[in-house]
């Protein structure tokens, strides 16, 4: 499954040819290697944001730890729903 994962995000087929980049994704990118790079940096700076916040709350607040990761999560998931 992992695998077949990597593959739709790195924009390669099952035959091993490349998927062609969308109108907007070429304007915004230029290439699809430059495209993983962006989609990288953008998880990349959401987890750094999510640590920063879960460092700010007491470690005796266990529950809203808690509460943080789950909403971020739901909020994340259902963000694709809306696009």
């Amino acid at each position: 499954m992992l695998p077949v994962l990597i593959n739709v995000c790195a924009g390669i087929n099952a035959d091993g040819t490349t998927v062609p980049l969308t109108l907007p994704q070429w304007i915004l990118n230029g290439s699809r290697r430059k495209l993983l790079i962006n989609k990288i940096r953008t998880a990349q700076a959401g987890t750094e944001e999510i640590t920063f916040r879960l460092s700010q709350i007491s470690s005796k607040e266990i529950g809203l730890r808690d509460a943080l990761l789950l909403q971020n999560f739901v909020l994340e998931h259902f963000s694709l729903f809306k696009r």
